[in-house]
């Protein structure tokens, strides 16, 4: 009895599995329009995935383009200031070593006319001196 209902699943269970879905002129229609959609809006879709690639790639590289630029101006100014830097190092050492000019000698200037008074004073005081 089991294997007599075992043939009768299986002979039952064959034609289902090997018979196909037929479909009606009407169903194939309506399958190709949505087809036929679908395939549009991928198109569609890859389309304006294309366009906004391309508009990302565009924005990116004007970006670099100024950020080039921001890069090359500020390289100019820090040129500049270098320079400008380097000249100011330049006039203090220069000017530095015009203060100690004078002060590297013993007989500058300065100590010159203090000494001329100190050596009138005397003869002031001495010529003073004599005359009383």
């Amino acid at each position: 009895t089991s294997a007599s209902n075992a043939a009768a699943a299986t002979a039952e269970s064959a034609p289902t599995a090997r018979q196909r879905y037929v479909y009606s002129d009407v169903e194939l229609a309506e399958l190709e329009h949505q087809r036929q959609e679908i395939l549009l809006e991928e198109r569609n879709s890859k389309s304006t995935s294309a366009k906004e690639i391309e508009q990302s790639i565009q924005e990116v590289s004007s970006l670099t383009s100024l950020m080039k630029e921001q890069v090359a101006m500020q390289d100019e100014q820090l040129q500049a200031i270098m320079g400008n830097t380097q000249a100011s190092h330049d006039n203090i050492s220069k000017a530095s070593q015009q203060l100690d000019k004078p002060l590297q000698s013993f007989w500058n200037s300065t100590r010159m006319l203090i000494a001329l008074m100190w050596m009138c004073t005397l003869v002031l005081l001495i010529t003073h001196w004599i005359i009383r």
